[in-house]
C-alpha cells in the first residue's frame, strides 16, 4: 500500500501541469479533471499516512491553485476541500 500511495501522489503533483500542457483533450474535460483531482488532493492533506510524504503533492496543488492559469471553480473545490 505504501508503494501505491506514492504512485498516486507523484501522479497527482504532475497533473495539473500534465493537464494545462495537453493539447488534445477538451476544455471542459480538463477542468474536470483539475477540480476533482484538487477535491482529492484537498482531502488527502487532511489525511495522516505514516510513512509516505504527501506534501511534495499538497504544495504542487497549492502553487497551480494560487497560480494566474487556475479558474476560480477549480481554486474553491481545492481549498474548500483543505477545511
Amino acid at each position: 500500500m505504501k508503494q501505491n500511495l506514492k504512485i498516486l501522489f507523484e501522479i497527482l503533483s504532475l497533473l495539473p501541469k500534465r493537464i494545462v500542457d495537453a493539447k488534445d483533450i477538451a476544455a471542459e474535460l480538463k477542468s474536470d479533471m483539475l477540480y476533482y483531482g484538487g477535491l482529492l488532493v484537498g482531502q488527502i492533506s487532511k489525511t495522516e499516512f505514516s510513512e509516505v510524504d504527501k506534501m511534495k503533492c499538497v504544495e504542487s496543488w497549492q502553487l497551480f491553485a494560487n497560480s494566474h492559469n487556475c479558474p476560480i471553480d477549480i481554486r474553491n473545490g481545492f481549498f474548500r476541500n483543505l477545511k
